[in-house]
């Protein structure tokens, strides 16, 4: 696997800097470097810069809402996803990943639930729409995912299975986050079942992975909290060896933990994990 972080590596200003930035941490995968209004001829620098180190650009996201009620605030998201999918093409990322969307709205452009988002109606705006991205952008060198949501499409395995059939794109495939699809107590403490049915029915359409750690805490009502790895009840010697099996080189996102201590006490754990397993994270 190919490891890496949601935090900011470090300045650079040029390819080589960069390339000693991310050598430095030890990664072999990295967030793009540049951002999507780069020239041209910058993203290609960066292009060749990866290519000729050994890493990996592992994805490009975009969490805005394309389904929100208001036209105007949902047109808005649409440009914005696509200026990002085709930055990803543009820049080689492993993967696209994005929302599927949700049909309620609030200021900030993005509700996660609504009564409305798991009807017949959304699942059929939902292809329609991941249709109209890969047709509009026709990606050759990434692919369209979802990130799993547990209150919008694909919040299952069967349901993200389902949206594959339905879309019938080559170039759509699978963004794993398994703690996102972890939604009730019953899927806590059998969250080994959720994470091999992941992969046994989705396995060979994954591009890219993140990783976290969940907690069900005390009290009611009962809720479900993402946390540093090691803190919860996730089974992520399960996650990493579904990994490992699928591709030894599948980008390894460790989510979330902005501040330094937890991003080394999350990683710290689960370099612990993948040894114990046999399993190399480069």
């Amino acid at each position: 696997m190919r490891y890496c972080h949601g935090m900011k590596l470090g300045e650079y200003t040029t390819p080589e800097e960069w390339v000693a930035v991310v050598k430095a941490r030890g990664f072999t995968s990295s967030h793009p470097p540049v951002s999507e209004d780069a020239s041209d001829e910058v993203i290609a620098a960066y292009v060749k810069a990866a290519e000729e180190n050994d890493i990996v650009i592992n994805e490009v996201g975009a969490w805005r809402n394309m389904m929100d009620p208001n036209p105007a605030t949902a047109k808005d998201a649409e440009d914005f996803v696509l200026k990002r999918f085709r930055f990803a093409e543009k820049i080689g990322a492993k993967c696209f990943v994005t929302i599927a969307g949700s049909r309620g709205s609030f200021p900030g452009g993005l509700k996660w639930s609504h009564a409305d988002n798991f009807s017949k109606k959304t699942f059929e705006m939902t292809v329609k729409r991941i249709q109209f991205l890969i047709d509009t952008v026709q990606p050759k060198n990434t692919y369209f995912t979802l990130e799993p949501m547990p209150t919008v499409f694909p919040h299952t395995t069967d349901s993200y299975l389902e949206l594959l059939e339905a879309v019938d794109r080559e170039r759509f495939a699978v963004h794993a986050d398994i703690v996102n699809m972890i939604w009730s107590v019953d899927k806590y403490y059998n969250n080994t079942e959720v994470t091999l049915e992941f992969f046994e029915k989705l396995g060979k359409y994954v591009k890219a992975c993140h990783i976290k750690d969940v907690i069900l805490t005390e009290g009611l009502p009962l809720q479900l909290v993402e946390t540093c790895p090691g803190r919860g009840h996730f089974d992520i010697g399960t996650y990493l060896e579904e990994i490992d099996k699928l591709d030894p080189d599948m980008p390894l996102i460790l989510e979330h933990q902005h501040k330094p201590e937890l991003f080394e006490e999350g990683w710290t754990h689960i370099q612990k994990i993948a040894t114990l397993k046999g399993i190399n994270i480069k």
